[in-house]
């Protein structure tokens, strides 16, 4: 169950290149059932949309602590560091 209230925004970020990271994370998403995981089921569901996907506070936090440890996370270029952005509020 979500505690955390703010709702935000995570999107892919089209201009990150970190195809390792995806590789990985839907790789590690189906063996390891975890909140961080089902973040990402549901972000990869959405890489066809600009849309992204409504999260809660924790479970972006669930999110971004599995998704931080596998291979090619930050590994993108200086403006798209990361596979993904959170926006806060209407974008």
């Amino acid at each position: 169950m979500s505690t955390g209230t703010a709702t935000l925004t995570l999107k892919a970020d089209h201009e990150n290149n970190a195809e390792a990271w995806w590789t990985a994370a839907r790789e590690a998403a189906r063996y390891a059932p975890s909140q961080g995981a089902e973040v990402f089921r549901r972000l990869d569901a959405s890489t066809r949309t600009t849309e992204g996907v409504e999260v809660l506070a924790d479970e972006l936090a669930a999110f971004e602590a599995w998704a931080g440890v596998l291979p090619g996370y930050d590994d993108g270029p200086a403006h798209a560091r990361l596979p993904y952005v959170v926006v806060q509020g209407d974008d």
